[in-house]
C-alpha cells in the first residue's frame, strides 16, 4: 500500500496561510487520525511523530495540524480562540471531504486538548476515539462519551490523583511515573525513551482495541 503526503492549506484569521500535513493511502483506506499539537509540542514532536508512525502502519490516513498564531510567533487569547478553532475546523473539513471515512481518532497535546470537540464536530463522524496526552483542565468535557484514553506523567504540573477519582467513565487513564509534561524523564534519558515508548504503545493497544 503507498503512502502519499500532500499539504491542507488553511487562510487563517491569523494573517497566515497553514500549511498541514496530511498522509494519506492509496489504496484508499477507512481510518482517519487527527493529531492536535500542543503550544509548543509540535507535530513532529516524539510523542506525536511516533504516534503518526504507529498509526500509519495500522492503515491510518493521517492529518497533523498546525496553529497560526504559532507561526507568526505569537501567542493566543480569547478573542482569538475563535481563530484556533476556525482553522482546525476548516482543515479537518477538507480532509474529510477526500474520502468516506468510517472511523476516526483524535490525538490531543495539551493545549490540543480543549480543541477535541470542534475537531469531532467537524468530522460529521459517529464511530470516534479520542487520545488525550497531558490533559489540561477541562478537556474531559471535550470528548463526550466517546470511549478515551489519557496519559500524563506523574511529575507533570498539572496532574493530581483528584482527576482520575472525578474522571468521567469512558476515560481511561494511564499514569506515567516521574514523567513531566514533554514526557520525559528529568536527568534520565533512558527512562524518558522507556516513557516515549510506553506512550506510542499505550495508543497502540487502545486503537487496536476500537477496530
Amino acid at each position: 500500500m503507498a503512502r502519499h503526503q500532500v499539504s491542507i492549506e488553511v487562510q487563517s484569521r491569523f494573517g497566515v496561510k497553514i500549511p498541514n500535513t496530511f498522509y494519506y493511502h492509496d489504496p484508499a483506506v477507512s481510518k482517519l487520525m487527527i493529531l492536535l499539537p500542543g503550544r509548543g509540542y509540535t507535530v513532529e514532536a516524539p510523542a506525536l511523530y511516533y504516534t503518526r508512525q504507529m498509526a500509519l502502519e495500522l492503515g491510518f490516513d493521517v492529518l497533523g495540524l498546525q496553529y497560526g498564531f504559532t507561526m507568526t510567533g505569537g501567542d493566543f487569547s480569547e478573542q482569538t480562540a475563535p481563530y484556533l478553532k476556525e482553522d482546525v475546523a476548516a482543515a479537518v473539513g477538507q480532509v474529510i471531504a477526500r474520502s468516506p471515512y468510517q472511523q476516526v481518532c483524535v490525538v490531543a497535546k495539551s493545549l490540543g486538548t480543549l480543541l477535541v470537540a470542534e475537531t469531532i464536530e467537524a468530522t460529521k463522524l459517529a464511530n470516534v476515539a479520542v487520545i488525550l496526552l497531558t490533559p489540561l483542565p477541562g478537556s474531559q468535557q471535550e470528548v463526550g462519551d466517546y470511549p478515551t484514553l489519557a496519559i500524563i506523567g506523574s511529575a507533570d504540573q498539572l496532574y493530581t490523583p483528584d482527576m482520575l477519582s472525578t474522571s468521567k467513565p469512558n476515560i481511561r487513564w494511564k499514569v506515567l511515573d516521574g514523567a513531566n509534561h514533554g514526557f520525559e524523564v528529568k536527568g534520565e534519558w533512558g527512562a524518558s525513551i522507556d516513557t516515549l515508548r510506553s506512550v506510542v504503545a499505550e495508543c497502540e493497544l487502545f486503537l487496536t482495541q476500537q477496530t
